[in-house]
């Protein structure tokens, strides 16, 4: 069983070491001359490839509709007017593709409720250049909200709008 291997091992070695070769018939004195020539072939770019991320910080804001503190001097609860505690958020393209992309961060308003209102700003559509190295293109826009929620819908959470980011190829 080991001759067999070793013999196999060796034709193995003795055809990967073969090389083609080429002769030319020489009848007289004199020379035999043959084109030396090379061929260029360009390696192939790699296909279009997508790779993008989408971040965002939470899309559910708070509002406190009035917080009651004391007046220890006057001995009474005092309604202090509502606020937002949290009142904008971030939206994050990032283009890791090997080719430029088109973004586009877009709000669209839903059921009102009350007076609240959100406004997107850096959303218009924007073309990310392809990565390269360390460089990757970004589009941010933020989400803000303002106005007052009226009181019924404050118990529940309600949807005010939606948030949509379309990518599409340059």
């Amino acid at each position: 069983m080991k001759k067999f291997f070793a013999i196999s091992l060796a034709l193995v070695m003795v055809l990967a070491l073969s090389v083609t070769c080429f002769a030319a018939t020489l009848n007289a004195p004199g020379n035999v001359t043959e084109d030396v020539k090379i061929n260029y072939v360009a390696g192939a770019s790699a296909p279009a490839t997508y790779a993008v991320d989408v971040e965002w910080d939470s899309l559910t804001f708070t509002y406190n509709a009035s917080a009651k503190t004391w007046d220890d001097v006057n001995h009474v609860e005092v309604e202090n007017a509502g606020a937002w505690v949290n009142n904008s958020a971030k939206i994050t393209v990032t283009n890791h593709s090997n080719v430029a992309i088109k973004s586009t961060i877009a709000y669209t308003a839903g059921t009102a409720n009350g007076t609240a209102v959100a406004t997107l700003t850096g959303g218009a559509e924007t073309t990310l250049a392809a990565a390269a190295g360390a460089t990757v293109a970004k589009q941010e826009a933020t989400l803000a909200i303002a106005g007052t929620p009226t009181l019924a819908a404050t118990s529940a959470v309600s949807t005010i709008g939606t948030l949509t980011v379309t990518i599409a190829a340059e």
